[in-house]
């Protein structure tokens, strides 16, 4: 589902939990969808490779990434919420 953040978090609450943490995260950099900006062992996509050895970046991928990395709500592919019941 693609919702947005308040919509995850009144649908958790909804739900009768209360919200302890909620975070943004990435299971593989926006970048590494662009071989420009995968590492040189990398450049050819092989998903179990990037799985197993993890989502490779070059240097100025890397460094991109950070920078992206800071409006996490926009490049963020993933939320992990935490919640318990009341």
């Amino acid at each position: 589902m693609n919702l947005t953040v308040s919509e995850l978090s009144e649908l958790v609450t909804n739900a009768g939990l209360h919200i302890e943490t909620f975070d943004a995260v990435q299971n593989m950099p926006l970048l590494y969808k662009f071989a420009l900006f995968r590492a040189r062992t990398h450049k050819k996509f092989d998903e179990n490779r990037a799985r197993a050895e993890g989502y490779r970046l070059t240097w100025l991928g890397r460094r991109l990434q950070e920078v992206l990395m800071r409006f996490p709500h926009a490049f963020c592919n993933l939320y992990v919420v935490v919640a318990r019941k009341p």
